[in-house]
């Protein structure tokens, strides 16, 4: 016969998830990066390296821009499918492959931008 004594109860997290539990609530959250994901927070943190740049030049918050980029080839797909996102985030009326003057980091992956008040 047994009892509770002779369990051992011990939860484990599935891989790719992260799991917690309070007052009978458990909560389950998928942390596996798709390439979905992985294109959209590429997008996501090229919005904010933008958006430091322009403060960093100065630059009126209405004032609209044009960027050119240099992305490593792997990326292009996540600039040409996030292309009207950024833009409008950015106020870009111009976003295009281009040569880039200033190099930044996104997540790890160096990249070069040149960004201008538009004309």
């Amino acid at each position: 016969e047994l009892t509770s004594e002779d369990l051992i109860i011990q939860r484990e997290e599935k891989p790719g998830l992260v799991a917690a539990s309070d007052s009978g609530v458990t909560v389950a959250l998928a942390t596996e990066i798709t390439p979905d994901l992985a294109r959209e927070g590429f997008a996501r943190e090229f919005v904010s390296k933008i958006q430091n740049l322009r403060k960093e030049k100065q630059f009126d918050v209405a004032d609209r821009i044009e960027v050119a980029y240099e992305v490593p080839a792997e990326y292009l797909d996540a600039m040409s499918q996030f292309k009207d996102y950024i833009s409008g985030e950015i106020l870009a009326v111009k976003l295009a492959p281009g040569t880039g003057d200033t190099e930044l980091e996104l997540n790890g992956v160096a990249i070069k931008v040149k960004v201008d008040k538009a004309k």
